[in-house]
């Protein structure tokens, strides 16, 4: 396992903009058939599923804490430790698919490429190195500047379908506003992962290039949003991963 970060102390977090949330209604979206193929589910050793994407044929962007046994709650800003150690990477199974039930295993990871602090405020970012190259998909990329305030981007993700409930869809939402920015995170006007589904990518509208991985479920003037964690701001910890 390899840790890296540009410093110690985690970015600050938008927990000032709004408070988290433990859990959040099944997501809304439409069923992203094909549109998004670098868009994989993790399965975290049969216990819970998340979003990543793939930013080369052998190295997959998620949330630190879908990758992570957590210390404690993700609530922020934290009141502690809140990563007790990374989970076996070889645990971790990337699905190609667009439905879990019908997606295909490519590989399993073998390293992860995390953040050097055990919080995730404003630190919810993880590089999952693969065992197989994935190299019949077209990999995105990060986009080295961020989003900002009253931009829009487009969330993939796989959760629950907001109309049936159902689990392990992956959906994509269009025109998602960004409400507030700080350095390490974006809060955007959906709420586009629950508590199994995060993750997933926020994609510029424009060129398609990875701004933000969805990191937690806020509430904001009672309304469902989400967290980001700015993809910007860990610009080095990706370049040490590819």
């Amino acid at each position: 396992m390899l840790l890296v970060a540009c410093s110690g102390d985690p970015p600050p977090s938008i927990a000032a903009i709004a408070p988290s949330v433990d859990q959040a209604a099944p997501v809304s979206g439409t069923p992203d058939r094909g549109d998004d193929p670098a868009v994989v589910a993790l399965d975290l050793a049969g216990q819970r599923l998340c979003t990543g994407a793939l930013i080369a044929a052998d190295v997959v962007i998620t949330a630190r804490h879908c990758v992570s046994i957590l210390a404690g709650s993700v609530d922020c800003p934290a009141k502690g430790a809140q990563v007790s150690r990374s989970s076996p990477a070889q645990s971790i199974r990337v699905l190609v698919g667009d439905d879990v039930s019908s997606a295909v295993e490519r590989a399993r990871g073998r390293a992860l490429v995390v953040p050097a602090t055990d919080s995730l405020c404003g630190a919810d970012i993880a590089l999952l190195l693969l065992d197989e190259p994935i190299d019949d998909v077209q990999a995105l990329t990060v986009r080295p500047t961020g989003a900002a305030n009253g931009d829009r981007v487009r969330s993939v993700t796989f959760g629950h379908f907001k109309s049936t409930g159902t689990l392990a869809t992956k959906l994509v939402l269009d025109h998602v506003s960004v409400l507030g920015t700080t350095p390490a995170e974006l809060l955007v006007g959906e709420a586009p992962c629950d508590e199994d589904g995060c993750g997933g990518p926020a994609l510029d509208e424009t060129s398609g290039q990875i701004v933000g991985v969805a990191s937690r479920s806020v509430s904001s003037n009672a309304a469902a949003s989400n967290a980001y964690t700015r993809a910007d701001a860990f610009v080095a910890l990706v370049d040490q991963a590819l």
